[in-house]
């Protein structure tokens, strides 16, 4: 009876726990326009990461970044955690049943989608979170992301200036988006979110 008892409750963690997925990235064009160092307007855009609990309890405890970095290649462990990155900022909230949340705003000038890069070079979107359901004695759950983008582009008025905000073609990276212990850097996430 007890084994069975173990088993009715394990099961109904697992139905009604909460379980953070992430959705996608959104960038729109700021509301307002930025000066530069010139003291000459220029345009800005916003960048964030959206998250939905699609469990039928709140996520408690939550801690997530979310940021952005060029680079060669696939993004290395260190700059997927953010330890290192003086823009990641960690956050902390709680996400009821059924809520989409968004992550910090990455804010960056027009000029960063335009620079001149190598081919090999890619800009990447990428997050984690770390979070607690109510139940006791249940593990820390973890969800990460990562997108690579291939290509940004423009629509362009005649007189050659951009319209619009950028249109973003992106691809999972290849490590990254995974579920707690499908995470293989699992421990390590869990341990950077308790201690920043």
């Amino acid at each position: 009876m007890i084994e069975g008892n173990r088993i009715s409750q394990a099961a109904l963690y697992s139905v009604q726990r909460a379980f953070v997925a992430a959705l996608q990235y959104k960038s729109e064009l700021a509301t307002y326009t930025d000066i530069d160092r010139n003291g000459k307007p220029t345009t800005v855009i916003e960048t964030s990461a959206q998250w939905e609990n699609i469990g039928n309890t709140p996520a408690i405890d939550v801690r997530m970044v979310f940021g952005s970095v060029q680079r060669n290649g696939e993004l290395t462990e260190e700059e997927f955690i953010g330890l290192n990155l003086a823009e990641t900022t960690l956050t902390t909230s709680a996400i009821a049943p059924k809520a989409v949340v968004e992550s910090n705003m990455i804010r960056q000038r027009e000029e960063w989608f335009l620079g001149k890069s190598s081919h090999d070079q890619h800009w990447f979107y990428w997050g984690w979170m770390v979070y607690k359901d109510i139940f006791p004695d249940t593990e820390i759950h973890v969800t990460e992301l990562c997108w690579k983008i291939e290509e940004i582009k423009w629509k362009v008025a005649e007189n050659g200036k951009h319209v619009g905000k950028p249109f973003f073609s992106a691809v999972p990276c290849v490590q990254h988006n995974c579920i707690d212990k499908f995470c293989g850097d699992y421990a390590t996430i869990i341990h950077a979110a308790q201690s920043k």
